[in-house]
């Protein structure tokens, strides 16, 4: 068995497949540059019709080979599932009660569920 010097994850859900950037040398510095990986997912809304998330840890090593060091599969991702037209609906509501007014038009959701003025601060 060879040492894990160069790894990168693909992570798969419903077709759609994502990788992050490698790690240059993970024994100086195991950590991945970005610390979130974000993609969009059509998903079905019975849980019986949900695919699986599959996760992938390659290591990239001299002449392009990218051997398969170790996979996980999460079958049920009810836990992780959110409804983004109930967030927008909680978030103009949280507005509207602490007196921002109408944020059609004024305001635009942002990842992670923060509202900011159009066009940004």
């Amino acid at each position: 068995l060879s040492a894990i010097n160069n790894p990168s994850i693909e992570i798969e859900c419903g077709g759609v497949v994502k990788s992050t950037s490698k790690i240059k040398n993970a024994k100086k510095n195991p950590n991945f540059d970005d610390s979130s990986l974000f993609f969009d997912v059509y998903l079905p809304i019975e849980e019986l019709y949900m695919p699986p998330l599959n996760i992938r840890l390659l290591d990239h090593r001299t002449f392009g080979l990218k051997p398969l060091v170790g996979t996980h599969t999460i079958k049920s991702l009810k836990d992780y599932r959110r409804d983004p037209v109930a967030q927008y609906q909680a978030i103009r509501n949280k507005m509207l009660i602490e007196g921002f007014g109408s944020m059609d038009s004024e305001y635009e959701i942002e990842r992670g569920g923060r509202a900011s003025p159009v066009g940004g601060f």
